[in-house]
């Protein structure tokens, strides 16, 4: 299993970002996270130099995303993509109040 949204989430970038970067559609990289289609062997190339990951980290063969994980600066980026903008905000609101001290 291909594994573009996942390491996608934890850089931070989002779906349009990354088509765009890859001069895809944002639908066809959907597709591809989805699992519906399989990108082409040059697409996983550049988007495993965008995610700066390896092409086996990216299919599955090496997975290191549990190792990636434990950076935790990437670990709040995965986990704070996943809230809604007002949860966001509830959570910057927190982070400021803690460093204020």
């Amino acid at each position: 299993m291909i594994k573009i949204s996942e390491y996608r989430k934890m850089n931070g970038i989002s779906q349009k970002s990354l088509a765009e970067k890859l001069g895809v559609s944002a639908g066809n990289l959907c597709e591809w996270e989805k699992g519906r289609i399989e990108p082409s062997i040059s697409a996983l190339i550049k988007i495993s130099e965008l995610l700066e990951i390896s092409v086996d980290e990216l299919i599955g063969k090496d997975d290191n995303l549990t190792v990636k994980k434990e950076d935790n600066s990437k670990r709040f980026l995965y986990y704070f993509n996943l809230l809604d903008k007002e949860n966001q905000n509830h959570i910057l609101e927190i982070m400021k109040t803690m460093t204020k001290n």
